[in-house]
């Protein structure tokens, strides 16, 4: 069992229309949790407004946990603005967490990602692109390799994989991130905020440990490419506001 300095470590896990997996996963994320950090932390499920019973679902998970708790959105899915907001209710020194439901990435390495930075790092960041092959349609694969190669293009960002839902925060340094991002209301920038989060953080000189993680793509995926494809027009905008 990990004991660092921890005020208190909060993992934020983003649901929309979960109702299969959410109870089994989530079980897995606390059952991990408590393994490695005892009781100093708290797993939180957002819900981005699910039509099905995830959120029914997890309120009885968190009455028969006091360390799971939820939070519930009536206006999205917005990918990720909400899972935005909900953190914004960390202290400045928790360290904050987020990854994603279908747990993709490899799920033994969490205490390695709080533990970057429990060890000084503003921020971790999984990669599957770092020294490992990630196990996922040829297709998708394609596309995301893509994407990250223009990012890094675009806003010479150095990191590898931008999109990974596997990342880990000081409190105060995603507090800050988040306030300079805003909220899209428009709900164009989906996916993107992960890059514009990481695009920020590098042009503030904050301190970011890019890690090689093992990853397998989930049995689902509200994946859409050409929902997805609203998300260039606002890298542009945000290309020519710097």
């Amino acid at each position: 069992m990990y004991h660092w300095a921890i005020i208190m470590l909060r993992v934020y896990v983003p649901v929309y229309n979960e109702e299969k997996r959410i109870g089994s996963n989530v079980g897995a994320v606390e059952k991990c949790l408590a393994e490695a950090f005892g009781t100093e932390y708290e797993l939180v499920v957002v819900d981005d407004s699910s039509k099905d019973r995830s959120l029914e679902i997890v309120k009885g998970l968190a009455a028969g946990n006091p360390r799971i708790k939820f939070k519930s959105f009536d206006d999205g899915p917005t990918r990720r603005e909400n899972l935005a907001k909900a953190m914004l209710e960390a202290g400045d020194e928790d360290i904050v967490c987020f990854l994603d439901l279908d747990l993709s990435a490899d799920l033994s390495r969490l205490p390695e990602l709080v533990g970057y930075v429990a060890s000084g790092y503003d921020m971790s960041v999984g990669s599957r692109y770092l020294g490992v092959s990630p196990k996922r349609d040829a297709r998708r694969l394609l596309i995301s390799r893509l994407y990250n190669l223009m990012i890094r293009i675009l806003f010479s960002s150095k990191i590898r994989d931008h999109q990974c839902g596997f990342k880990a925060f000081r409190g105060k340094a995603l507090k800050s991130l988040i306030a300079a991002a805003g909220y899209d209301s428009t709900h164009q920038r989906g996916w993107f905020w992960d890059a514009e989060i990481l695009i920020r953080a590098q042009r503030g000189k904050y301190r970011i440990k890019e890690f090689g993680v093992g990853w397998a793509e989930g049995s689902s995926s509200s994946f859409n490419i050409g929902r997805e494809l609203r998300i260039i027009a606002y890298m542009l905008r945000f290309r020519l506001r710097r």
